[in-house]
């Protein structure tokens, strides 16, 4: 294939928080949420130059990947999620997307590919994500990224668990909550 007709490839990583506390609705919204994107990605990649490749990684007690990398968007099934444990492991979640992100920059390096991170949680977590996101912020990949926080409305979360979201994504103009509008504008609005 000639370099006039190479696809540029642009990842999407979804994190969703599958502990007990996002039981019920929440992990509902989720689930209508990624069905969404991943079918106007679908739709929208089929514009020329540009391939969407996703992962999904789930965590609570446990993290667990959709697959070793990255997948093709039309490869890439989604079934919904259910609820697995109580506690909500935000440390290990984080470090391992720092270990995935790692190895796909040193395989893609700085090439004008767009990478995308959305986390879904209620960001009430069981431990310390501070170490976690110390090491994200030394990730090129990560920090060139469009990091974006999903979480929902209640006042624990808008008064304490703020933070946590802040610290992902860089700035409170990609924490949302529960608004799916702006998620799908922070999305692909870069694409139009």
């Amino acid at each position: 294939m000639s370099d006039q007709n190479k696809r540029r490839l642009d990842y999407f990583y979804f994190i969703v928080d599958v502990s007990y506390s996002m039981t019920g609705r929440r992990l509902g919204v989720v689930n209508e949420s990624i069905i969404s994107i991943v079918n106007r990605l679908k739709r929208m990649m089929k514009y020329e130059g540009i391939e969407a490749r996703v992962i999904l990684q789930t965590f609570s007690e446990d993290v667990e990947w959709s697959s070793m990398i990255p997948q093709s968007i039309e490869r890439f099934v989604y079934h919904g999620l259910n609820i697995r444990d109580r506690a909500s492991n935000l440390k290990r979640s984080l470090l391992e997307l720092n270990t995935k992100m790692q190895r796909q920059y040193e395989v893609q390096g700085d090439d004008d590919s767009n990478t995308t991170v959305i986390l879904y949680t209620d960001g009430l977590s069981t431990d310390s994500y501070s170490e976690a996101i110390d090491l994200l912020n030394k990730n090129p990949l990560f920090t060139r990224s469009n990091r974006i926080g999903v979480t929902f409305r209640s006042p624990l979360v808008e008064l304490c668990t703020k933070k946590v979201f802040v610290d992902f994504c860089g700035t409170e103009n990609n924490v949302i909550i529960e608004d799916f509008a702006l998620l799908n504008q922070l999305i692909f609005d870069r694409y139009v």
